[in-house]
């Protein structure tokens, strides 16, 4: 048990192995070591995306303090591009495993360079050597261990002097310097960044994510498919909306690479709301002397009318049109920044072609108003006449249906919960609408 080569071993605190690949040079580990060397590094070229997350060495004596650093680039005999630096003390001579605090990710093909500084004992290192003991060796021969290496492959410094290749030393000779490494999954997908509330008819929408580190393809998805036909190319995607689809949808995004599949993101949910039913009335004509109001049937956000008007309500005035056929229109939009359209056709006659003969004689007094007013006409058949009541902003104030018979109608109307103002008294009967003036004192 104490022959110096061969000698028992005792395993002690054996944990499983952490790590899926390691990169190594040496074949047989610690043969030999170059006792006046302090500074040496091996260079490796990984394959895949990984994560570095340890570097494993040896020490050839007790009490060591210990320096490794792993580098993106060595050119000219010149270290550089720093991407992790660990220092630390060690008590005993052996084989040491030091987890790094800032893990490196490996790219394929992008060679990296594992550096270790160590205050005493030199670099231990692997090289083809003499094993006399080896169980069945013939000792009168010796049993010769080969093992292999080649140049670019392991570096060392004497003092200040430049970098040299192991290479020149023993072209059989390897540093004992390891580097353990995990595969790495991309990174989760970011959220999809794009309109969450839009309206029914909106043709198609557009959403993106940040492009995700190390990923190389991307899958998008969106539920449910019938919302809408989904389209992506990398960071970005394309829905083109089902027209009749109403509700809650959602996108998601995944990215990958050569090792796999990341989780999916965080969800976008998207809403479809319908748009808001506009209506402002059916055509009508008025004579040049009058004006009319028109209003939207609901309260909505925003409001345009053809004349610009941003109100619930829009005046229009028969001199100021003309004469002939105008289309008066209102587009509103709801909290939701929907919207929708209604028209209708104005015309403007001149005053002799007004139906007097079916509703004349109109008489409002007392006007001004105090709390009421009577409303006198004539008629000449039976019919329905509705009257409304609009203050200057277009806000309806009074809303009554008269079905009236032939003849001479009287009608006291009460409005003494009406504000003080200017207001339009709307008759409307048939295709025909009369507008008058009140004021209410």
């Amino acid at each position: 048990g104490q022959e110096p080569q061969m000698g028992a071993i005792s395993f002690q605190n054996v944990e499983p192995m952490q790590y899926e690949k390691v990169y190594y040079h040496d074949y047989h580990g610690w043969r030999d070591e170059l006792s006046n060397c302090t500074q040496a590094f091996n260079a490796f070229t990984p394959t895949k995306y990984e994560n570095l997350e340890a570097i494993s060495f040896y020490t050839a004596t007790d009490s060591v303090y210990y320096e490794v650093a792993v580098f993106d680039s060595y050119s000219n005999s010149i270290l550089a591009d720093t991407l992790s630096v660990q220092s630390g003390f060690i008590t005993f001579t052996g084989f040491h495993t030091i987890n790094l605090d800032s893990i490196v990710v490996l790219q394929p093909n992008d060679e990296f360079f594992v550096y270790v500084n160590l205050s005493d004992g030199g670099h231990p290192y692997d090289r083809t050597s003499v094993v006399p003991v080896l169980l069945g060796a013939n000792f009168a021969t010796n049993t010769i261990v080969n093992s292999s290496a080649d140049y670019n492959q392991s570096f060392y410094k004497m003092g200040s002097s430049s970098w040299i290749d192991l290479q020149n030393l023993d072209t059989s000779a390897n540093f004992c310097i390891k580097a353990l490494s995990n595969p790495l999954l991309p990174a989760k997908a970011g959220v999809p960044e794009g309109d969450s509330s839009i309206c029914k008819g909106m043709i198609q929408s557009k959403y993106n994510i940040p492009s995700t580190l190390y990923a190389t393809t991307y899958d998008w998805e969106i539920l449910p498919i019938s919302a809408g036909t989904l389209s992506f190319q990398d960071t970005s995607a394309t829905v083109v909306w089902d027209p009749n689809f109403l509700g809650l949808a959602e996108i998601s995004v995944t990215a990958q690479n050569s090792n796999g599949k990341g989780p999916s993101s965080q969800a976008i949910s998207i809403i479809m709301h319908d748009n808001p039913i506009v209506t402002i009335g059916n055509d009508t004509s008025i004579d040049l002397s009058q004006s009319i109001v028109f209003y939207s049937n609901q309260t909505f956000t925003n409001y345009l009318w053809s004349d610009s008007t941003i109100n619930s309500s829009a005046q229009y005035t028969a001199s100021t049109l003309g004469l002939g056929n105008h289309s008066i229109w209102l587009h509103a939009t709801d909290s939701n920044a929907c919207g929708s359209r209604d028209s209708l056709i104005l015309k403007v006659i001149p005053p002799s072609a007004i139906a007097e003969t079916e509703l004349h004689d109109i008489q409002i007094y007392p006007n001004p108003v105090l709390n009421d007013f009577v409303l006198k006409f004539n008629l000449l058949k039976e019919t329905t006449v509705n009257i409304e009541m609009i203050d200057i902003s277009g806000k309806l104030i009074l809303s009554k249906k008269l079905e009236v018979s032939s003849g001479y109608c009287s009608k006291k109307i009460d409005i003494s919960n009406a504000p003080k103002g200017v207001y339009n008294l709307i008759l409307r009967f048939d295709d025909k609408t009369i507008v008058r003036k009140i004021i209410k004192n």
